[in-house]
């Protein structure tokens, strides 16, 4: 008998946010030193990273009361050619090395893009880490992402424009609306949420 046929897959929940928030730092290999050199310390990840719990759609799969594997599906909107479609943010996809090769990943992939789905979003979008792995699942890229890093002395200072720039808080109603203005004329651009 498959051992695989003894686990339990379930929807994550609050309580699973020490188990989540692990099995994530192991994957990607995020350090205690890591975290703290970026400003950040283990409660206020704990408090980013609960509203996903909460808010978006998070498979486990469980073997006992271990969590083993995850895959996460966020609900936002984006802007495809002037038509706004609810879609699926696909993040947090891991598996502890020790539970790779048992088909767990794709069952949840299954069960988390059928729910999807089901509920009326028309595409699930992820940012992979490894494209051949995700193009073999049956991903296709739709787009490339290109940065550009600009110093603060290539700015032109000596342009005559009305207005000014000032720094504002992540939740400034005036900022959200610009954003959603942005994206309602931008193709391919995601309109952010409160979980985004």
């Amino acid at each position: 008998m498959n051992a695989a046929e003894h686990y339990k897959t379930r929807y994550l929940e609050p309580k699973d946010l020490d188990q989540y928030n692990a099995l994530l730092r192991y994957t990607f290999q995020v350090t205690e030193e890591e975290l703290n050199a970026t400003g950040w310390k283990d409660d206020e990840i704990k408090q980013s990273k609960f509203p996903v719990l909460e808010r978006a759609d998070v498979l486990g799969c469980f073997d006992g009361d271990a969590l083993v594997s995850q895959f996460a599906v966020y609900p936002l909107k984006m802007n495809i050619y002037d038509t706004v479609y609810h879609v699926g943010f696909v993040t947090s996809v891991c598996t502890y090395p020790e539970y790779t090769g048992q088909g767990i990943m794709k069952k949840l992939m299954i069960q988390g893009l059928t729910q999807m789905h089901e509920e009326g979003k028309s595409f699930a979008l992820l940012y992979p880490y490894s494209i051949p792995l995700y193009h073999h699942l049956g991903w296709e890229i739709v787009s490339n992402k290109i940065s550009f890093n600009i110093k603060d002395r290539q700015i032109p200072t000596k342009v005559k424009a009305p207005g000014y720039v000032r720094r504002v808080s992540w939740d400034n109603t005036e900022f959200h609306e610009l954003h959603s203005h942005f994206a309602s004329i931008t193709h391919g651009c995601l309109f952010r949420n409160s979980l985004a």
